[in-house]
């Protein structure tokens, strides 16, 4: 391949030719570098924003005036950072946190952590003081670590961004050579070992590897296919997600006699043989390297450096250096390379004489950047991994460590108060009491009263009852600030599940269950209609002759034990067993007497039960209109003692919107099987997409179309006994004659419209920018009212 910039894409090593794109800024500090950009020749993703930001971190600081902003950078600032629920924000919070620095920014700490300040032109001002001061102490990393934040806050998927931008070449326009590249690497004795311990990458993140650290045409061309620059921000997300699951899975807390000792990485810069590197060096971009010391001296940039990370096997075993091999993936395995994710340079020694007049340099003091540097949402969609479980903890530690928050006094002060007011709540409790004897209202009455109140609340709020056990080893907590906000799930695949379903059994479905003509799926995004879905699909099968394995007819109003959850029962199983044998010789039943099984799930299609969807399989997928869908997800999620989410409405709908909730992202969730039906991933004969919102407005009508799909007849008078089944008021009535049934507390009013009088006018229309971003083109099509 012809070059067409300095940074040659022939025969070099990756890692010697990515070390062509590094420069020193002006200081002589920090290695150049966005994030977004590791790959050589593209320019960076700026935002509005992240322009300000650099601008700031490369004006002079040698002026005694004060600087003077201007409105528009006002505006700016206080558009990104106007309240407390800003993303950017929450972000900026967290990262003054990670980095020990809400001491040295105490005041800019203070005010964005509270909930009730907000930044007005003023107090923009003040905030862009701030970030100038960061810069005169030498801490212009924190606005890099902004401006990139704001360039991988958002992504869409790899794979899209490829095919919606073609360029002139064969290769690409066949998906299936795309696609033949991705299986190669799971094909490798390296991903089949990591797929052994559970751990997977997702078409993109490998994908994304692939183009950040291969050297060969086929990467090239994928590089100039994603030619425009803001596309690199998606890749950056998917890659950064890939490299940490592989560093998770093969490095941390690894027995260090397996690791590299040092690690080398060139760059094209000498230094003074008698200073060397005074100051610390921070690498903002990933960089690749090589483990092998024969490899690092053929590669030695003439005239430049080596620089060496010596004894670097327990940081790497222990978290202090973020780095994984990649030589599994690459045309040059015997390069023995590896990618190094953002890391300081503290202490290096004295350079000395190397090969080609290059100067060795071993760096003897080094950590790694944390991962929350990186814009991509560590601490929720990879809160599975081992390590950043560890970092979590040791973060908590933190927050709870007087010397990172504050002086003694402040904190003991804090605490003053707040025995003060308990105190207080004493005293007025004992004033109301004597009130009421004055009043003549005894005890008697007072615990009377309380206990009506109490009854009250109970019939208004029922609790729900689940019948399974948590995950105790996956489970962990997705939290927000100091606990303001929680939930718990566990997660596979990247994808969050109710804390009761376990990568483990997800996994062995997609590795051992085919599917076949007997299966039927009602799968939904939660609380999009899916006991009414597997009531209409029972009754059809009843009015047929049929009865489904497994189902009950007297619970069919109750979503925990009318049909077999599919993904629940075998991660249940698995608990107590290496293999789920119930479920085994259920399917082996239904096979032999060629009984239907009809299974919900609320499986995205990358998790879907199986590892083969059999030709008459049938798939009844189930859409309702986000809007309302966040409505309902609070009212049940905030009652349901599992997942237990505790929080406000605001913060669910802004984790719903990123995707920071149990089923993870709703937008990806459907735009995934309206492309599976689009790209014939699945047929009209195996999949039917119907919307809740029609089963209430058009029940006969969508009810001959689910009968046939899957292939059965219906007289106008079956047709009219199953429509009087699926009624939402003749349900409830069922349900509370029968007794035992959670349907009144997990079916709110069924309405449609309901968002209406829930969300703000602010929040509905995220929801349509969102919307209108990801699923234009999709043929999705919602129902809002």
């Amino acid at each position: 391949m012809t070059a067409t910039s300095p940074y040659a894409y022939d025969k070099v090593p990756r890692f010697k030719r990515e070390a062509s794109s590094l420069d020193l800024d002006r200081k002589g500090s920090t290695f150049y570098g966005n994030l977004v950009t590791a790959c050589v020749g593209r320019d960076p993703c700026y935002s509005k924003l992240s322009k300000l930001l650099c601008s700031i971190s490369q004006r002079s600081s040698s002026s005694s005036k004060p600087q003077q902003w201007s409105d528009d950078e006002r505006m700016t600032v206080r558009g990104a950072l106007w309240t407390r629920s800003e993303k950017l924000r929450t972000y900026f919070v967290s990262l003054l946190e990670h980095t020990g620095n809400t001491q040295t920014y105490k005041e800019l700490y203070t005010n964005l952590a509270n909930d009730k300040y907000k930044v007005s032109d003023d107090k923009a001002g003040e905030v862009l003081d701030q970030f100038a001061k960061m810069v005169d102490n030498n801490d212009d990393y924190l606005l890099q670590c902004l401006a990139n934040y704001t360039c991988t806050q958002k992504s869409r998927p790899l794979w899209n961004e490829l095919q919606e931008n073609e360029v002139d070449n064969d290769d690409l326009r066949d998906q299936d050579v795309i696609l033949e590249k991705v299986d190669q690497v799971r094909q490798s004795p390296t991903y089949q070992a990591m797929a052994a311990k559970g751990v997977h990458l997702d078409d993109n993140e490998i994908l994304a590897i692939y183009i950040y650290c291969s050297n060969d045409e086929f990467a090239d061309v994928m590089q100039k296919h994603l030619k425009v620059s803001c596309r690199w921000k998606q890749t950056f997300y998917y890659f950064v997600r890939g490299v940490l699951k592989i560093y998770d899975c093969k490095i941390y807390g690894e027995d260090v006699s397996k690791l590299p000792q040092n690690l080398y990485h060139p760059v094209f810069l000498s230094f003074d043989e008698e200073k060397g590197v005074t100051t610390p060096m921070r690498l903002l971009q990933s960089v690749n390297c090589t483990a092998s010391t024969d490899i690092a001296r053929d590669f030695a940039p003439p005239d430049g450096s080596m620089f060496v990370i010596k004894d670097c096997a327990a940081a790497l075993s222990q978290g202090d250096l973020i780095a994984a091999p990649i030589d599994w993936l690459s045309p040059h395995p015997n390069e023995n390379e590896w990618v190094i994710l953002p890391c300081t340079f503290f202490k290096c020694e004295r350079p000395v004489k190397y090969v080609h007049n290059s100067q060795l340099i071993n760096v003897v003091e080094y950590k790694t950047i944390n991962p929350v540097f990186f814009g991509v949402d560590i601490f929720t969609k990879l809160g599975f991994l081992t390590f950043i479980n560890h970092l979590s903890q040791k973060r908590v530690e933190r927050v709870d460590d007087d010397t990172v928050f504050g002086d003694g006094d402040d904190e003991k002060e804090e605490l003053r108060d707040i025995s003060f007011y308990k105190k207080e709540c004493d005293r007025l409790k004992q004033e109301l009491n004597a009130l009421r004897t004055q009043m003549g209202m005894d005890e008697a009455a007072e615990t009377e009263d309380k206990k009506q109140e109490e009854e009250e609340e109970k019939e208004k709020k029922k609790d729900i009852k689940i019948p399974f056990k948590k995950v105790e080893d996956e489970a962990y907590l997705i939290t927000e600030g100091k606990g303001a906000a929680s939930m718990c799930v566990t997660s596979c695949n990247g994808e969050l599940n109710p804390p009761f379903i376990s990568a483990k059994g997800i996994n062995y479905l997609k590795q051992h269950f085919q599917s076949n003509e007997l299966d039927i799926f009602v799968d939904t995004y939660a609380k999009c209609g899916t006991t009414v879905g597997i009531k209409m699909v029972y009754k059809i099968l009843e009015a047929n002759g049929k009865v489904s394995a497994g189902s009950n007819k007297e619970k069919l109003n109750d979503p925990w034990n009318a049909v077999p959850w599919i993904e629940v029962d075998v991660s249940q199983q698995l608990l107590g067993s290496p293999s789920p044998n119930d479920f085994l010789s259920f399917i082996e039943h239904s096979n032999n007497n060629k009984i239907p099984r009809l299974w919900k799930t609320h499986a995205p299609l990358i998790n879907f039960p199986a590892s083969k969807i059999g030709e008459n399989t049938k798939i009844l997928h189930i859409i309702r209109n986000p809007k309302d869908v966040v409505c309902s997800y609070y009212d049940f999620f905030r009652q349901e003692p599992m997942v237990a989410y505790k929080g406000s409405f605001n913060t669910l709908f802004d984790w719903f919107c990123d995707g920071s909730v149990v089923h993870s992202s709703i937008f990806d969730f459907e735009l995934n099987w309206f492309r599976a039906q689009r790209d014939g991933v699945l047929t009209d004969k195996q999949l039917l997409i119907i919307a809740y919102e029609d089963i209430k407005r058009k029940p006969k009508e969508i009810i001959q179309r689910v009968a046939d799909f899957l292939g059965y007849t219906l007289s106008e008078k079956q047709l009219e006994e199953v429509h009087q089944s699926i009624d939402f008021q003749q349900s409830k009535k069922e349900a509370a004659a029968k007794g035992g049934s959670d349907i009144q507390v997990i079916v709110n009013k069924g309405q449609i419209g309901r968002w209406k009088h829930i969300l703000t006018e602010q929040q509905s229309h995220r929801m349509d920018r969102i919307m209108a971003a990801r699923l234009k083109d999709s043929g999705i099509r919602f129902t809002f009212e």
